[in-house]
């Protein structure tokens, strides 16, 4: 301590809170002194600060005729003082009538279930009709009894009625006893829980800081601590309601509103309230999250199967030793070295990693109103903005996923606020309809709401058809065919735009083919000049190839006449220029040809004006269709995938 200063001390729960900015794993804190200053050195004590501070992040400002000098944090245990050991004794006191009360209600309700259990065995014996022995009859009285004498049936009577009121009262007993001692023992362990945090140790362990304030002259000044603490978040929250002005849903009509609630979740266990403050919410690494389920890329390849780890023996398994375990990066490799496999080789256990998710531009919101948080790790919701929105509707399904079509709002953000991924409570004319996702959207940004399942589009994903055959002469190559169908049935009575994804495979192999002809919308093949073939020295060879291999193609049994006599007629009219549709799978390398198939759905094909079929950017084969009231329709996709003879294939979504 300076000579001649002059020292005050505040406790951190007594000073107001001026300020809090949230983020999403932790909180700034801004707490205001007014001190009165003496003139020379003064020194200004903060104790029991919170137990989640982080001391480096610990900042004072100052306001008035004075400087500061020095800020110094410190940590201390203090020895309890009377008035805490005082309370601690009255704690103790409370958890042991707690206990007290819990064990008489203990007593009551064995009690009473032996009360249930007398009765219930009495009305048993009566169900059976059980009547005691004449050894027994003299020692015991018999339920049978009750009923034995002439006025049996008034007594049964009255007895029923007796049960049921009895068992009726004793129900009620039972089920208000087991509420009081849930109640009690949940107080009791929130005291023990105050007792070993408050009051566990000899001592407190307290947080503090200390400011040293030089004045000229006496006066009043202000002071702002500043400091980060653990233990503190916030996560956004909204409600999605969409009102109709007419009963009746139009979907291609803009008779939609859509009110977005924006709402922050604060969570703080810091160790000290916070009272009627001023709190901003920090989008600083916000959490990020999706909804209706996603379809990846589904990718081919050859199937791999795993490898066998061979057995080793270390040859000198003693020469482990601890220097082998040192720190460094060769540790792990000299282990592998002398370790011992009599067996294969565990898996390498995964390491656990966090989700990286797309994040948006950082930004605050400043929460109008005052507000009052806590520290009791509960969530407290403060309303961070209420959005207008104009939304257009349609239904997205993903039939392989999920055999439901999902009504979606298609919307963009016109607010000045980014939203972040959170989770969604969905009303529609105020009727709760489902929880959803929303994922991360910029202001300007196009975004989807989910808004649940409408059962009456009806999706049914039938069985996919699968054909195996073999094409090729010399090089034989497998070629497998696969049909999916997908019915849709629009129940309403007005018209929908439907949104159907399905996944279309993706070669990751290069002797591994899929055919696209899908992709192309058109029936056209293209010609391959037969002069390219003169130019190799196996033009002929090659041409008689591309004959036989046409005849055994597969996928021209019907037509093997007409192409092998176009071929020949193309040949001997214009050997040098000669065309044949056979040519096309050739390609530019003269391999052994690829057929050339023809499926279904053909993309931007224009004979259906109801429909559009595209291919999107995760390569998967997406219809945009429009369906009338009660209309039914199917959807077909089939591919080709040719691949050597021998190899496994295997789809694996990405």
């Amino acid at each position: 301590m300076v000579s001649n200063s002059h020292p005050q001390s505040f406790e951190a729960s007594d000073l107001p809170t001026k300020h809090v900015t949230v983020y999403a794993d932790r909180a700034e804190v801004n707490k205001t002194i007014n001190v009165h200053l003496k003139q020379g050195h003064n020194e200004i004590l903060i104790t029991k600060l919170s137990r989640s501070l982080d001391q480096d992040s610990i900042r004072v400002e100052g306001y008035g005729k004075a400087s500061i000098t020095e800020v110094k944090y410190q940590e201390r245990n203090v020895v309890k003082d009377e008035e805490v050991k005082e309370k601690e004794k009255e704690l103790h006191q409370k958890i042991k009538k707690l206990k007290d009360e819990r064990q008489r209600i203990e007593q009551n309700l064995e009690r009473s279930k032996r009360q249930k259990e007398v009765l219930d065995g009495i009305a048993n014996q009566l169900g059976r009709g059980t009547v005691c022995s004449e050894k027994e009859e003299g020692t015991r009285p018999s339920a049978y009894a009750l009923i034995s004498d002439g006025d049996g049936l008034d007594n049964l009577e009255k007895f029923l009625d007796y049960y049921v009121k009895r068992h009726s009262d004793l129900d009620g007993k039972l089920n208000d006893l087991r509420q009081q001692y849930d109640k009690i023992d949940e107080e009791i362990n929130v005291s023990n829980s105050q007792l070993s945090e408050n009051y566990g140790a000899c001592c407190a362990h307290v947080k503090e800081v200390t400011v040293f304030v030089s004045c000229t002259e006496e006066s009043d000044g202000t002071l702002d601590i500043f400091y980060v603490v653990r233990n503190a978040s916030w996560k956004p929250s909204y409600d999605v309601r969409v009102q109709t002005q007419e009963p009746s849903m139009k979907l291609f009509l803009f008779n939609f509103k859509l009110k977005l609630t924006y709402y922050g979740l604060i969570e703080q266990d810091t160790d000290e309230d916070w009272k009627d403050t001023k709190l901003t919410l920090s989008t600083a690494a916000p959490r990020i999250g999706g909804q209706v389920p996603e379809l990846g890329t589904t990718k081919v390849s050859f199937y791999k199967p795993p490898q066998i780890q061979p057995r080793m023996m270390a040859t000198t398994a003693e020469s482990f030793s601890v220097n082998e375990c040192s720190f460094g990066a060769s540790a792990p490799q000299e282990q592998l070295r002398v370790a011992r496999y009599d067996a294969p080789a565990p898996p390498r256990m995964k390491s656990i990693e966090a989700i990286v998710k797309e994040n948006v531009t950082s930004t605050v919101f400043e929460i109008e109103n005052k507000t009052t948080v806590p520290s009791d790790s509960s969530l407290h919701k403060v309303t961070v903005a209420v959005v207008d929105l104009k939304p257009t509707f349609e239904y997205e399904s993903i039939p392989s996923k999920s055999t439901f079509a999902y009504f979606k709002a298609k919307t963009v953000n016109t607010s000045h606020f980014p939203f972040l991924a959170g989770p969604t409570a969905i009303f529609v004319n105020q009727s709760f309809v489902a929880n959803g996702s929303m994922k991360a959207v910029n202001t300007s940004e196009d975004f989807n709401v989910s808004l649940g399942v409408d059962p009456s589009i009806k999706v049914e994903y039938k069985a996919a058809k699968k054909f195996n055959e073999e094409s090729g002469i010399l090089t034989k190559s497998s070629l497998l065919t696969q049909e999916q169908k997908i019915g849709l049935h629009n129940t309403k009575n007005e018209a929908i735009r439907l949104i159907v994804v399905e996944p279309f495979p993706q070669s990751t192999e290069e002797k591994l083919k899929v055919s696209r002809k899908l992709l192309e919308g058109s029936t056209k093949l293209k010609s391959l000049s037969i002069r390219k073939l003169c130019q190799n020295v196996n033009a002929t060879r090659q041409l008689g190839l591309g004959i036989i291999s046409t005849l055994s193609s597969p996928n021209l049994r019907s037509n093997r006449v007409a192409f092998l006599f176009e071929i020949i007629l193309s040949a001997i009219l214009d050997p040098f220029n000669a065309t044949g549709p056979w040519l096309q799978s050739l390609g530019t390398d003269l391999q052994m040809g690829e057929q050339v198939t023809l499926l279904e759905p053909a993309l931007n094909n224009k004979a259906d004006k109801h429909v559009h079929v595209v291919l999107n950017k995760q390569n998967n084969v997406e219809w945009q269709l429009n369906l009338q009231p009660n209309e039914k329709k199917e959807l077909i996709l089939k591919y080709q995938i040719e691949h050597p003879k021998g190899e496994q294939i295997e789809h694996k979504e990405e």
